[in-house]
């Protein structure tokens, strides 16, 4: 009786705290059973005595996947301590360490979770919830030791950032294809991103069972049109981002069909712009952005506004050409830049390491004046059109506009809040204008257009 409570002791101290804690212990497949031994330990399962019911749910945990079948079956006439035991080995064939089992113990409690007002089928359905929550951890630690990165970013969409969960596979990833099964497992993830050439057609199957993926990133990858035919998969995807990725206009008939996409960029592709336009045509309600891949690296204001630069990105093609804030982009590679638009327009069409010129104006701080409107105030001056606005080449020291603070050099840019295009805009605003009323004048003093080369980069 002492040798009993022993081993009943030993086996309470060392099983339970597994179950408890949701830890699995060690198992070695038992491909020898039969189908009497089976019977007998599931029917042991309810027996009187702790250890009886312990030992053969061990022995039932060793045997694996071909104890399933014979554990559902068995489940309507279990009595409330198998029904535990049952859906608790369930989980643990769920959590096998080879990742291999998981799918039909994980179908056969989502089966028996589908008994609603049982208690087979509220066991089962809080085991789920705790066993994804278990799964999802799981899976994260051991991407994670095979060079994946899981973090917290926010992505933009649009012009919105929305913060996401996101699991980054990279050239720093050691593992297999295989080892990519453990993603469907990460419920909490809505954008991947698969970086460099290691990624080929085989890892995007595993994305298939991310329900919650929002936004997928695809980078110099060894990524074909047929791997890219597991998108349609995607339902939930919302953001597509290829970049540098040998797909070509066979890829764009697996993406008509997404419910939720509104965003696709195509950014250095071999898809071609006519591809890209019918893509657009047939996703009426998101934004196809196709480039051939070129990057400045400048940010500039929403039109309407002009495109002044307010950021130039570390180590891109504008910081190595010596452009700075502050300079106005007035054209590029000889075509007019009138807004950001344009400039996106201009350099989407060019490949990385191409070589090509753009113009700024280079301008200090924008100066301010007042001139009240009277019956023979008139343009006396004489001007040429610049890319700011109009130029004054003369100018009298008794006109009112040499009084209001301009020079000559001088660029006259707006007034009163309207952009000068040339000298009849200004004789109409002039005009328009009453006697009496106060004008304010932003000009700019002795902005210099010049030219630099520059070497275009790539998109991170």
């Amino acid at each position: 009786m002492r040798d009993l409570l022993w081993v009943s002791c030993l086996l309470t101290g060392t099983i339970l705290p597994a179950i408890l804690l949701g830890q699995e212990t060690p198992t070695a497949k038992n491909a020898n059973t039969t189908t009497e031994q089976m019977a007998t330990w599931i029917q042991d399962l309810s027996a009187e005595q702790f250890v009886t019911r312990e030992t053969a749910t061990l022995k039932i945990i060793d045997v694996g996947s071909a104890a399933i079948t014979p554990l559902v079956q068995a489940l309507p006439q279990s009595n409330p301590e198998a029904t535990a035991r049952i859906i608790h080995i369930l989980r643990q064939l769920a959590l096998n360490e080879e990742w291999t089992v998981d799918d039909p113990a994980l179908q056969a409690l989502q089966k028996i979770a589908k008994q609603k007002g049982t208690s087979a089928g509220r066991r089962a359905t809080a085991t789920l919830s705790k066993l994804s929550a278990m799964r999802e951890q799981r899976a994260i630690q051991e991407l994670t030791l095979l060079g994946a990165e899981v973090k917290q970013v926010a992505i933009q969409f649009g012009l919105q950032l929305v913060p996401q969960r996101v699991i980054h596979i990279g050239d720093e990833w050691k593992g297999t294809t295989n080892d990519l099964k453990r993603l469907k497992w990460i419920s909490s993830a809505e954008a991947v991103e698969i970086i460099g050439d290691k990624a080929s057609d085989s890892w995007l199957p595993h994305l298939v069972g991310m329900q919650q993926l929002r936004s997928l990133t695809i980078k110099r990858a060894k990524v074909t049109d047929k791997g890219i035919k597991n998108v349609a998969e995607l339902t939930s995807l919302v953001s597509l981002d290829i970049k540098y990725t040998p797909i070509t206009d066979a890829s764009l008939a697996h993406m008509q069909n997404l419910p939720q996409i509104r965003f696709v960029k195509l950014y250095g592709t071999n898809v071609s712009k006519e591809a890209a336009d019918k893509l657009q045509n047939a996703l009426a309600a998101a934004e196809v952005d196709h480039r051939n891949g070129a990057f400045l690296g400048v940010g500039c204001p929403q039109p309407p506004e002009p495109c002044i630069i307010t950021s130039i990105q570390s180590n891109s093609a504008a910081q190595k050409a010596g452009l700075r804030t502050g300079d106005w982009i007035v054209s590029f590679s000889g075509e007019p830049v009138v807004d950001f638009n344009d400039l996106k327009k201009l350099i989407g069409k060019w490949r990385p390491g191409d070589k090509t010129t753009l113009q700024v104006m280079r301008i200090n701080a924008p100066k301010f004046g007042n001139l009240r409107k009277a019956e023979d105030i008139k343009a006396d001056f004489a001007a040429t059109k610049h890319p700011l606005g109009l130029k004054l080449t003369k100018l009298e020291e008794t006109s009112p506009w040499y009084k209001a603070g301009l020079r000559v050099d001088d660029v006259i840019h707006k007034i009163d809040g309207e952009r000068i295009l040339d000298a009849a805009f200004l004789k109409k605003e002039l005009d328009a204008s009453t006697n009496g009323e106060l004008l304010q004048l932003i000009y700019y003093r002795n902005p210099r257009l010049q030219e630099y080369d520059v070497e275009l980069g790539e998109w991170e």
